[in-house]
């Protein structure tokens, strides 16, 4: 899944969701049709036994480690704090979603919001961290109630986000905006934020802002 021009969401092709249909297992759903698509079929790839439970849960993208808790109606997720750089759009994999229904016709909502970085200039860029200024932490273990879609991380969790830029890094170009997108936990950043982006000869550019944040789940 990732960003279309439009910054619409839409499917990549080669997809895979877990699907808890009606029971606590945990399946594994391909998605049937090309990129670009907002909507299109989900076929299921694994057929595995659980225990029965009302209505169907759907997680974005796929992990085989995914085990509801029907009781407390959450899942242990994870919040990756290295990211990776794609064009126009968030890294593939990265941005969780979820469906909890009873409908066969799953309509997936964000877990998290995004933060949009818009950066110009000559050179080449590497990677780009993000940090609160308060210690927040970012990434890493999380318990998600699939009903309220609120998310908690663990205390233990990482306190920066990172964007990949990969081997070749990413060129910025001198007069016009190239976008980086970072996939962030709602919360509040109540001293602000600090960016540091790092170029392909390892020297650093970094900004703050000491302004509150507040990053909300994307609708």
């Amino acid at each position: 899944i990732e960003l279309n021009d439009a910054l619409q969401t839409v499917w990549t092709k080669g997809d895979a969701v877990s699907v808890f249909y009606n029971s606590d297992a945990n399946n594994r759903f391909l998605y049937v049709g090309q990129t670009g698509e907002q909507s299109g079929h989900l076929e299921r790839d694994t057929a595995n036994a659980g225990n029965a439970m009302d209505g169907i849960v759907a997680i974005y993208p796929y992990s085989a480690e995914y085990e509801l808790n029907t009781a407390s109606h959450s899942v242990e997720i994870s919040l990756a704090a290295e990211q990776h750089y794609r064009e126009g759009s968030y890294g593939l994999g990265e941005n969780i979603l979820v469906y909890n229904g009873n409908s066969d016709n799953f309509f997936f909502s964000n877990v998290c919001g995004w933060l949009r970085l818009q950066l110009s200039g000559a050179e080449r860029v590497s990677r780009v961290t993000l940090r609160g200024n308060n210690g927040e932490v970012l990434a890493g273990d999380a318990l998600l109630d699939y009903t309220t879609l609120d998310m908690k991380l663990a205390a233990e969790g990482a306190k920066q986000l990172t964007i990949d830029c990969g081997k070749e890094g990413v060129l910025l170009k001198p007069t016009e905006v190239t976008e980086f997108y970072f996939v962030v936990a709602p919360q509040s950043f109540s001293r602000g934020i600090t960016v540091e982006i790092t170029f392909e000869n390892e020297t650093t550019i970094t900004k703050s802002t000491s302004k509150s944040l507040t990053i909300t789940r994307n609708h």
